[in-house]
């Protein structure tokens, strides 16, 4: 029987969408992943010998022609005297004592999970409880429910039938799509060594490996690694292909291949995922209802609109995007991005995949298969992107313009900036010179400084309807801040010293990512395959050090 997967967070976030997209709200905000999971782990450590942390969870669904296949990861089960409880764990900076309720898409998830559990074991009632958690006080507060197994199956029922239709849509899809992988031909005469790299990329697909593919410009290298990820993909070895590009050139070469192999009969989705910014039909991006009327009830139309759009089409190009967004009234980036998981092939920026700000979580959220293929063009500038995403600064003269702002708002938000600019004074009277090294310790109560202006920013524009945007970014530039200093290690250099940027010289605070490794690799291993390709990878070893920390990955040179 055919089947089709999909997580529960997935399933979940797809489903469960209403209203409006307002960038202002409390409910928009990025998940604190890294500084979550740690809370997860605190968590998890702290409950006695009836719990049990991270329990892999799946159900087939049977649709009398297919299957469904959900499946995730509950956080952790309890057995209290054989009561079975469901915990799903949740880290905010906000205020948990002002957290009325679980967000429903939290609720539901957990919800999936119990209902998981109580049909494979044959259970007539679970528990679950909403453990929301503290991340600037570790402080923590329980939501508690007990379900009865016929009432959460029919509430999982509903769920899953709404699901039905696009379970059909990608299995008949599925099936199209491999018949015309196994009759398209590699469409030229191949060139002096094409077919030999052709040969390497799908081996390396094959055994779940990575691969660094130096050939000079002029071989045909774009072709040579996307037909046999295709074949591949025909052949059920992979889920879809990501095609990465540091530049706007390497994404046209991408798409121009496609539309090559279609001219052989190929039917393959692809889509171009570009900058909220280039598709925006405003001037300027101003997600919310009142600004945009495309925001305005955007999660009530879009899983219509995005159907319509990918049973229609398989090039969903931004001309595309830009027209089906219009005539459905709903966000034409948030439309790509809906529609890209149902695409074999997305062509993006690096960010996209390894930016933990702009990744598409959608596919590399934890519990989401990692059954892709990503295809890295012009690999070498990994290295010095990867620096840049993994790393973060604080500027004084930013926290200082902001803090005048907030003032307007909020007198705590004011009081946090001045806790964050004390601790940036605090360090630039122990600066020498313009690169003085620290230790983690030496800017841990600035971390905690931070994370209490996130917290209170959460709280205040959740309660104050604030509105402001550089408040806004600064926020976001903390969230960042945040994130980084979570995953601060050997391979960080912390130092301060001083920017001319802007108006006039101020000082800074830096978390330097030397070497980004770790980072990039934790990225990489959401792959199936790897194929990181350029005329410029040698010394190979250099690359394979700085971007995997492997030497035992494969490397030809053509």
């Amino acid at each position: 029987m055919k089947k089709t997967e999909i997580s529960v967070r997935r399933l979940v976030e797809f489903l469960l969408r209403s209203g409006d997209i307002d960038n202002r709200t409390y409910s928009n905000f990025p998940d604190a992943m890294l500084q979550g999971a740690r809370i997860h782990r605190k968590i998890q450590g702290s409950q006695g010998t009836d719990y049990s942390p991270e329990v892999p969870l799946s159900i087939d669904i049977d649709c009398s022609s297919f299957e469904i296949e959900l499946s995730g990861r509950a956080d952790g089960i309890i057995n209290n005297n054989n009561y079975i409880t469901i915990d799903e764990i949740k880290g905010t900076y906000s205020d948990i004592e002002k957290i009325e309720e679980p967000v429903p898409v939290h609720l539901a998830q957990a919800k999936c999970y119990a209902y998981i559990y109580a049909k494979n074991n044959g259970l007539e009632e679970i528990g679950v409880r909403m453990t929301y958690c503290s991340l600037r006080d570790d402080n923590i507060r329980y939501f508690k429910y007990a379900l009865k197994f016929d009432d959460l199956s029919e509430w999982f029922d509903e769920l899953i039938g709404r699901y039905r239709k696009w379970a059909e849509f990608q299995i008949a899809w599925s099936g199209l799509r491999n018949d015309s992988v196994r009759r398209t031909v590699f469409p030229y005469e191949y060139r002096k060594g094409q077919k030999e790299l052709a040969g390497y990329v799908y081996k390396t697909i094959y055994h779940g490996k990575r691969l660094f593919l130096e050939a000079p410009t002029g071989v045909g290298k774009t072709l040579a690694v996307l037909f046999p990820s295709i074949k591949a993909m025909g052949e059920e070895k992979a889920e879809r292909i990501f095609y990465l590009t540091a530049k706007n050139a390497g994404a046209k070469v991408a798409n121009d291949t496609y539309d090559i192999l279609r001219e052989q009969g190929l039917r393959f989705k692809t889509i171009n995922i570009i900058a909220r910014e280039k598709l925006c039909p405003l001037d300027k991006p101003e997600c919310n209802p009142e600004a945009c009327p495309y925001a305005k009830g955007h999660y009530d139309r879009i899983n219509d609109a995005v159907f319509d759009l990918l049973k229609d089409n398989d090039d969903l190009n931004t001309g595309l995007l830009r027209k089906k967004a219009d005539e459905s009234r709903v966000c034409p980036f948030e439309m790509a991005l809906d529609a890209s998981l149902f695409c074999d092939g997305i062509t993006c920026d690096y960010n996209y995949v390894f930016d933990p700000n702009a990744s598409l979580k959608r596919f590399f959220a934890e519990g989401n298969s990692g059954d892709h293929i990503f295809l890295i063009d012009e690999s070498h500038n990994l290295i010095d992107r990867g620096r840049d995403m993994y790393s973060a600064a604080l500027v004084k003269k930013d926290v200082t313009k902001v803090k005048k702002i907030a003032g307007r708002y909020s007198k705590s938000l004011s009081d946090r900036l001045n806790g964050i600019n004390r601790q940036l004074l605090r360090l630039e009277k122990e600066t020498e010179g313009d690169h003085t090294l620290f230790d983690p310790g030496d800017v841990a109560q600035l971390i905690m400084a931070a994370e209490r202006f996130a917290g209170d920013y959460e709280d205040e524009t959740k309660e104050k309807n604030i509105n402001d945007e550089d408040l806004l970014q600064f926020y976001f530039d903390i969230r960042s801040f945040l994130d980084v200093s979570g995953r601060l290690n050997e391979k960080y250099a912390i130092y301060g010293g001083y920017t001319e940027e802007g108006e006039g010289r101020s000082f800074m605070l830096r978390l330097y990512n030397t070497d980004p490794s770790d980072n990039l690799l934790k990225c990489l291993e959401k792959a199936r395959g790897v194929i990181l390709f350029s005329a410029t990878l040698l010394p190979v070893g250099y690359y394979m050090d700085l971007i995997s920390g492997s030497r035992e990955d494969y490397a030809v040179y053509a």
